[in-house]
């Protein structure tokens, strides 16, 4: 056989299978453009449907864009929808370095008045740069596109998660909707409680605290049904938690605030477990604190309580309170964030204390009211004395105006 036949032969024996690996592997290459710039994610695999007035959302829902470049990219983010339809990125304007990416979570909602029917959405990353005289200068772009199909029919569904004895438990709960075999993700929550406004059909509701599912319930719903799905779990969980404000009785200013509530372990005994305070001021971090660790938490309920005051006073603000259980190193569960607003001048560099004592303040100010009161009573009785011992002594000088 000559080079030529031998050449044409493996042309013909390989192409079909080129093209059948080109197929299969094709959805997870990122589809590019110019000026260094690329996108993949699970945004375009996806055939959506949506009823008037609902929204789905979900960390399987999003776009990823990529910087091929050897330099910095800044990039923002296009969207095109029909009307009544609304497009939320999680990032809408950011710069990438080179050889890194940025992940954008994707929520679609539609309005009570978005007319039925099926439709296209585009998602387009642009790349740009700004040059003084000549403004905005576009490099490339890259985009995906997904199927919307909006109907007028839907149902309400309400999952939340409970322990054994009816408690509610803060996790993640997580909605899909089954067409067949396949999931399509409706909603999420890190709250603990979901609710969703659904098209009519089959669901699938799963519970998780940390990595570890928990619970998962199938139902099917029809239109116009309202219903509500509980899901039973055994687990480690914060219950009753709260943040009360202690003032200084002195000045009136923000002494402490004062976290607390039960951590009730009705699983198993775990080993390493630490329980930590997180604050934030105005939605940034601002501290981070270990309350209590122990070498194993057992079976069974522990009160807990911090009183915590920034170590540089306060400041105003809006200062926000979690607790949190690491078992190994690693989060476990978490409170619902409580808030605290502090205003004017809020800093306090006296004991806080209110009428219920707020754990400190109230004895240190009674102890320093005390302590003032004797220190006059005496100082008072000494001058007195000492008046009377020199009135009757004969040998004090008399007075320079005498």
């Amino acid at each position: 056989m000559g080079g030529r036949s031998k050449l044409e032969w493996g042309v013909k024996c390989f192409t079909p299978l080129l093209l059948f690996l080109m197929a299969l592997y094709l959805p997870t290459i990122p589809v590019s453009a110019q000026g260094g710039i690329a996108v993949s994610g699970s945004f375009y695999r996806q055939d959506f449907i949506l009823p008037q007035g609902a929204s789905i959302s979900g960390p399987s829902i999003d776009m990823v864009v990529f910087n091929n470049g050897s330099e910095p990219l800044s990039v923002r983010m296009l969207t095109e929808s029909p009307p009544g339809v609304e497009v939320i990125l999680s990032s809408t304007d950011f710069i990438i370095p080179p050889a890194g990416q940025e992940r954008i979570l994707i929520t679609l909602h539609a309005s009570e008045d978005a007319i039925p029917g099926k439709y296209e959405i585009e998602i387009t990353a642009e790349s740009y740069r700004k040059e003084e005289g000549k403004g905005l200068q576009v490099l490339g772009a890259a985009g995906l596109s997904a199927s919307l199909t909006i109907i007028g029919e839907a149902a309400h569904v309400t999952v939340a998660t409970r322990s054994a004895d009816g408690e509610a438990v803060v996790s993640t709960i997580r909605l899909f909707k089954l067409i067949g075999e396949e999931r399509r993700e409706t909603a999420q929550t890190d709250t603990g409680q979901l609710e969703a406004k659904v098209s009519p059909g089959d669901f699938l509701a799963l519970a998780y605290i940390g990595d570890q599912k928990l619970a998962e319930e199938r139902f099917s719903i029809s239109a116009d049904e309202e219903k509500t799905i509980i899901l039973t779990v055994n687990t480690i969980f914060f219950a009753g938690f709260g943040v009360v404000p202690y003032y200084n009785s002195a000045n009136g200013d923000l002494g402490f605030a004062r976290a607390s509530c039960t951590l009730r372990n009705l699983y198993q005994p775990v080993d390493d477990a630490a329980i930590h305070l997180a604050v934030t001021r105005d939605g940034s971090p601002a501290d981070d604190v270990t309350v209590t660790s122990m070498t194993t938490l057992n079976i069974g309920d522990i009160e807990i309580s911090y009183n915590y005051m920034p170590a540089g006073g306060w400041t105003a603000g809006r200062y926000g309170f979690k607790l949190r259980l690491d078992v190994g190193g690693k989060p476990y569960t978490n409170t619902i964030e409580s808030f605290l607003e502090v205003t004017g001048n809020a800093s306090s560099s006296g004991p806080p204390s209110d009428d219920s004592d707020g754990g400190t303040g109230v004895l240190p100010l009674m102890g320093g009211a005390i302590g003032g009161a004797a220190i006059l009573f005496f100082g008072a009785a000494y001058f007195l004395r000492r008046r009377k011992r020199i009135k009757g002594d004969q040998t004090v000088p008399p007075s320079n105006n005498g």
